[in-house]
């Protein structure tokens, strides 16, 4: 494969690596740059046929492939991603909704009630998800994202566009961080160089939370170079040692 624009290469770094090679582990299962492509193309054609390039996806999920699969479908369709803590209070989840004039929200099972108590005719939210597979009202099944909603085209996307929103830790008013395509890839490259060149020999333990920019940046500059990321949700030796080795 020629050497991609960097910007095509955040968004489909996938393309450029063995589609059968291991990207991601977390919780004993095991995910393939392929299995991470057709995940984030199928959930990038819903994102197409909802309008969402330029607006913000929020997002509150644990660590693991949904999320890295909703951040690379963002990537792929210049809607920008603004993953969430899970510990927001609905006040604080409305707040930045409201802030953010985020049009869609994606949300775990374990937080829905936190959701719920959210009063969504504040926000431009114009569709929410849950990854429950029983029904709640006002929520949608996220595993129908996973289906596609018509054929994939890639989206052309300017290195100045937004690309992830990162929220700021303060308790009181906590502010969105933007990021473009062109400062994330830089991020993401300046970290591979400062690691000796990330490449696809490499094995990299992540357990930062992945909404947060450092457990962003750990995971992606790991899957830009062909890493095989082994994700934690905490440290814990007896689990995360012999993930480096297994």
């Amino acid at each position: 494969m020629s050497e991609m624009h960097p910007i095509e290469k955040l968004r489909d770094f996938t393309l450029g690596e063995n589609l059968d090679a291991m990207a991601l582990m977390y919780k004993g299962e095991k995910y393939t740059y392929g299995d991470l492509e057709l995940m984030s193309r199928h959930i990038s054609t819903w994102f197409t046929a909802m309008e969402l390039k330029g607006h913000p996806v929020a997002f509150m999920l644990p660590n693991g492939f949904e999320l890295m699969a909703v951040y690379l479908a963002c990537l792929k369709t210049g809607a920008i991603a603004m993953p969430l803590s899970r510990k927001y209070s609905a006040k604080e989840l409305e707040r930045v909704l409201i802030q953010s004039e985020a049009k869609a929200l994606i949300v775990e099972l374990d937080k829905i009630a936190v959701a719920e108590d959210v009063d969504f005719t504040k926000t431009q939210v114009k569709t929410a998800f849950h990854n429950g597979v029983v029904p709640r009202e006002g929520f949608n099944n996220f595993y129908t994202l996973l289906g596609p909603a018509g054929q994939y085209q890639p989206i052309a996307v300017d290195p100045s566009d937004p690309a992830v929103i990162f929220y700021t830790s303060a308790a009181d008013q906590p502010k969105g961080v933007v990021h473009t395509y062109s400062s994330i890839h830089g991020a993401l490259r300046s970290t591979s160089i400062a690691l000796g060149n990330i490449d696809k020999n490499d094995r990299i333990l992540v357990y930062d939370p992945q909404f947060q920019i450092s457990g962003f940046i750990e995971t992606f500059s790991g899957l830009l170079y062909g890493a095989y990321i082994s994700l934690f949700d905490t440290y814990a030796s007896h689990e995360c040692v012999p993930a480096l080795v297994n």
